[in-house]
């Protein structure tokens, strides 16, 4: 696991691994149990950290500081701009 996390990204390093426990189930019926020891979570924990796999990164979340940062900057005799703006908006609010 841990060679092939330096060459592959770590989740095909989970997928992997999973696909090799189902091709083996068959032929042995407690291989599910193998999978889930302390020793092969911590290594795939680890690789992630390795790695730099942080988790799921997020986008600024826009406030309405932003909306008004946006009306300044855009030009409003441009029908472009206005539709722009006008969805920004709209969506924005909708979603609140």
């Amino acid at each position: 696991m841990v060679f092939m996390s330096h060459h592959i990204k770590h989740l095909s390093v989970m997928q992997y691994l999973f696909g090799i426990i189902n091709s083996l189930e068959p032929h042995f019926p407690n291989v599910q149990n193998s999978c889930c020891r302390i020793i092969i979570t911590q290594t795939l924990a680890g690789m992630k950290k390795l790695c730099g796999f942080t988790g799921t990164h997020q986008k600024h979340m826009l406030k309405e500081e932003d909306l008004l940062t946006l009306l300044d900057r855009f030009n409003s005799q441009d029908l472009d701009n206005l539709c722009f703006i006008s969805i920004i908006f709209y969506s924005f609010h909708t979603l609140l």
